[in-house]
């Protein structure tokens, strides 16, 4: 994970722009939570902020909203794209989240639970379900490792001639789900240039 860092700390400028083309997907998945009612919202891996952004729009009343990312670099950009809003934004590790159990109503993952190996994608889950209230709810976009497709078959090729830039791995969204112990409240299949995206609420099972 340390590579990737360093990745994403290198091209978080040029990443920010990129983003804005997620926000579909985005609004899809955020609009799965409950927002209106959510005092806590968490979005692990949150790049420049968007998904902060979207989801400051929809909570009414007092809220406290926390955006991690292990890439200072991201974290910064965050912090000067939406200064006004009040966010919190804290550098740190999905796999060992610097935050206190069950204090969560809505956790988010936007492309980032496929950037990490599958025993490590369980451990991230488990690290969700500590961190969500009882009854809260987890929202997820993930790239779909279904069904095939031409640009998802050039982007796995990409994807072997550079790794390191193009990391997010195609998965079965539902499945990992179920695997780390949450269960599907609702799914949609959807397409982002191209390529097969899923964006699914769950709760612990």
């Amino acid at each position: 994970m340390v590579e990737m860092t360093d990745m994403y700390d290198k091209f978080a400028y040029a990443y920010r722009l990129f983003s804005k083309i997620e926000a579909g997907a985005i609004e899809g998945a955020l609009s799965f939570l409950d927002l209106g009612d959510s005092k806590t919202f968490l979005d692990i891996g949150c790049g420049p902020g968007l998904a902060l952004r979207l989801a400051g729009h929809r909570i009414k009343g007092p809220s406290f909203i926390i955006g991690l990312d292990r890439s200072r670099q991201m974290i910064d950009i965050s912090r000067e794209k939406h200064h006004s809003f009040k966010i919190h934004l804290i550098q740190g590790d999905a796999l060992k989240l610097p935050l206190a159990s069950d204090s969560f109503d809505s956790v988010f993952l936007s492309f980032t639970l496929e950037l990490f190996e599958k025993k490590e994608q369980s451990m991230l889950l488990e690290e969700v379900a500590r961190v969500l209230k009882e009854d809260g709810k987890l929202a997820v976009v993930s790239l779909n490792s279904l069904p095939p497709s031409l640009p998802k078959r050039i982007y796995e090729m990409l994807r072997m001639i550079f790794p390191d830039v193009l990391n997010c791995r195609p998965i079965d969204l539902i499945e990992v789900l179920r695997d780390g112990g949450f269960e599907t409240l609702n799914s949609r299949d959807d397409m982002l240039w191209g390529l097969p995206v899923t964006y699914a609420s769950a709760k612990t099972s």
